[in-house]
């Protein structure tokens, strides 16, 4: 059977939780995750693609990331020089985002690095 890459719906079907968040930010995040799930992961490949996606979106935020971006999400005050931004209710706190992978951080990520080591056991990966 061929491979099919991954869509944005194929990301909604599996994780619900991620709808309300806009289609293009979604193909973004199932692109990046195609670009690191290769062929050697066979027929695990659509899955591992969907819960490195899944992972990624919630590492940098999920929901909270886009309407932050939008300028209605968590933010409640960032002050840089004369510069004031407030969004969000009060309860709110900054959303920061991490610039590396770190796996154990979501439930997906622990799910992709079991399908990873399972497919790849004995590999040696850089990190």
């Amino acid at each position: 059977m061929a491979y099919v890459m991954p869509t944005a719906g194929d990301l909604i079907d599996r994780f619900p939780e991620f709808e309300g968040i806009c289609a293009s930010l979604l193909t973004a995040v199932v692109n990046e995750a195609v670009l690191e799930v290769g062929e050697a992961w066979g027929e695990y490949r659509k899955t591992a693609t969907l819960y490195l996606a899944a992972h990624i979106l919630a590492e940098e935020g999920g929901k909270e990331r886009e309407d932050t971006a939008k300028g209605k999400g968590k933010v409640t005050s960032v002050t840089v020089g004369n510069e004031t931004t407030t969004w969000g209710p009060s309860g709110g706190g900054v959303v920061a985002y991490q610039v590396g992978r770190d796996f154990t951080a979501t439930p997906y990520g622990r799910r992709y690095m079991q399908i990873k080591r399972r497919l790849f056991a004995g590999s040696v990966f850089a990190v």
